[in-house]
């Protein structure tokens, strides 16, 4: 007998194939099991009091001082303030904050919302027009907390330009990313 020489050659190219995946190898014939996903998990609630049950953990005041009733905290007109201090903000982390918003008019754009460290008109991340409609009236949103100042305590400051909002069950809670 002959021996006849023979090479085999693969056509498969091992590798992560589910696009959903944040290792997603476009090349991959054969998904090897090295897929990675990105997922978030959230640390413990920050904020007191925030299904507002009672005003405890809230500072009110300004020229129309919001009023805490019925679990639900809301505008008595232009200039109203309501804020508690969050000590344990740390820069550069990223936090999720959510809360139910409603308003009488149909419109909540009548607040500002601002995590700050700072006096008060300093605003360091959140504004009302970064909150994104979850569902029904609950708006969230995720960002990285970056400070302006060390000298005051970080506040998560709520200012009311209108009688016709409410809110309640606000959180604000650290995100924690980690892959699986």
């Amino acid at each position: 007998g002959h021996v006849l020489p023979f090479t085999i050659i693969s056509t498969q190219v091992m590798g992560c194939n589910d696009p959903l995946a944040n290792n997603y190898n476009i090349s991959a014939t054969h998904d090897d099991g090295s897929c990675v996903y990105n997922t978030s998990a959230y640390g413990p609630e920050l904020v007191t009091n925030g299904s507002f049950s009672s005003s405890a953990g809230w500072n009110l005041s300004g020229s129309n001082a919001p009023v805490i009733s019925n679990g639900e905290l809301s505008g008595t007109g232009s200039g109203g303030v309501a804020y508690q201090t969050i000590s344990s903000l740390v820069s550069g982390t990223t936090y999720r904050l959510t809360m139910d918003a409603a308003s009488t008019t149909g419109v909540v754009n009548s607040m500002m919302l601002s995590i700050q460290s700072t006096q008060a008109g300093n605003v360091a991340t959140v504004g009302v027009n970064r909150l994104s409609l979850v569902s029904g009236n609950q708006y969230e949103v995720e960002f990285e907390f970056t400070p302006l100042s060390s000298y005051f305590s970080n506040k998560l400051y709520l200012r009311f330009n209108s009688s016709a909002i409410s809110i309640d069950n606000i959180s604000l809670k650290e995100v924690y990313s980690y892959y699986i």
